[in-house]
């Protein structure tokens, strides 16, 4: 009889404890992969896209790290840019599906009472109520700050040359950049909207880069058929913001 007790009683244990482990299992690693645009905050300097793999781990206090690879097949007209970010991260606590409703029916109605009260169109109206649904039914959110070096392949940009036909002559501008050096450093701060279905994440992530190595020199050179160069100047292009959406899975 006290054998029998003694084997009902692991039993209870063990099953107490595989209960205990599931409940407490969070899924705090996550890796995926990431499509976005870069885009040089600097006029007439065009945006492109870019691709990446992100890995995150993620602690019991929220903080953690990111690493990833990413690349961009051209940055201010020079080609094949390749980074691998590195991150420190926090992420926020992981909202309950009654808590994610409820925030976003309630930014849907604030837009609508707002819209009403501005008098908007009833389609932008719709739209208005649509994105703030949409937009506060975040699981959780993460912030990071860190660095991305990198590696740049491509050489200096073509010239791009445009002309005005005036009386008496004409008006010419070329512009090109030059690629300072081949390897690159970033500054970045960044924050993720996770969207959380099952172990899966949809994410939107907005960023600000800084480079650090001016990496690239932007030239531009005006003149005329008369006198010739008139004038030249350089920029270095240091400033990117950047948008990309991903999918990762929790394990």
């Amino acid at each position: 009889m006290k054998l029998s007790y003694l084997v009902a009683a692991c039993l209870l244990a063990c099953l107490t404890s595989g209960v205990a482990s599931a409940q407490t299992r969070t899924f705090n690693r996550d890796a995926g992969f990431t499509v976005g645009v870069n885009v040089p905050m600097y006029k007439g300097v065009e945006a492109d896209a870019t691709v990446g793999f992100t890995y995150g781990q993620f602690y019991y206090n929220g903080l953690g790290f990111r690493a990833g690879f990413q690349y961009t097949p051209s940055v201010a007209e020079v080609d094949n840019a390749f980074g691998v970010p590195l991150a420190f991260a926090y992420r926020t606590g992981t909202r309950s599906r009654r808590a994610r409703l409820e925030s976003g029916l309630s930014s849907a109605a604030n837009s609508v009472f707002w819209d009403l009260y501005n008098d908007y169109d009833t389609g932008e109206s719709a739209m208005d109520m649509f994105t703030a649904f949409l937009a506060s039914l975040f699981s959780n959110i993460e912030f990071t700050a860190g660095i991305t070096p990198g590696y740049i392949s491509g050489d200096d940009s073509s010239v791009s040359t445009g002309s005005t036909v005036v009386q008496g002559g004409e008006i010419w501008n070329k512009t090109w950049t030059e690629r300072n050096n081949q390897f690159s450093m970033t500054v970045d701060a960044g924050a993720c909207l996770n969207y959380g279905i099952w172990r899966f994440d949809i994410k939107l992530m907005p960023a600000f880069h800084y480079c650090l190595t001016d990496n690239y020199i932007r030239h531009y050179s005006n003149g005329d058929s008369v006198n010739g160069m008139l004038s030249s100047s350089t920029q270095p292009v240091r400033w990117f913001f950047s948008f990309a959406g991903g999918l990762t899975f929790r394990f």
